[in-house]
């Protein structure tokens, strides 16, 4: 499952690799890249591309993630949406209750130097890892935007 589609380049990854179903939540309605989107997974695989439009602080698109998961819970979450520190964080309690025991949960900008100053992912980062075992993807600590930040559930 996936907190932000934009341009669709991470739903592109996932979709390549999920076996399953992939949940995709975008404030933005998506139907001219539905199509698109459909066709990301391998062409013998029987993984699945779910748009969802909405924003992903309201109960609303919450339930609509509980009712396309049908009681099934994920493998991984990949929040990449609202960079707001108060909204990653209210992104990570929404929808950590979807990932399955022994996944994963990774959140996307984690270093410190963002290009823009509404990129505060970095803040909930900081201290979520201090709870949880958890894995920094970094090429360079020194970068300029960017990094992941993996927690184990």
């Amino acid at each position: 499952m996936k907190i932000g589609t934009e341009r669709g380049g991470t739903l592109f990854i996932w979709a390549a690799i999920a076996s399953k179903k992939v949940i995709s939540c975008d404030l933005q309605v998506m139907d001219q890249q539905r199509e698109l989107f459909s066709k990301f997974p391998p062409k013998h695989s029987q993984c699945e591309v779910v748009l969802l439009t909405g924003d992903s602080h309201s109960q609303e698109l919450v339930q609509h993630v509980a009712e396309t998961l049908q009681g099934e819970q994920v493998v991984f979450l990949f929040i990449d949406g609202d960079h707001t520190e108060e909204g990653v964080e209210s992104d990570f309690e929404m929808y950590k209750q979807f990932v399955r025991e022994g996944g994963m949960i990774a959140f996307h900008d984690i270093v410190d130097d963002q290009p823009l100053e509404t990129n505060q992912v970095q803040h909930f980062w900081k201290r979520l890892r201090e709870k949880h075992e958890h894995v920094e993807l970094i090429d360079d600590p020194a970068q300029c935007g960017y990094g992941i930040g993996v927690v184990h559930v």
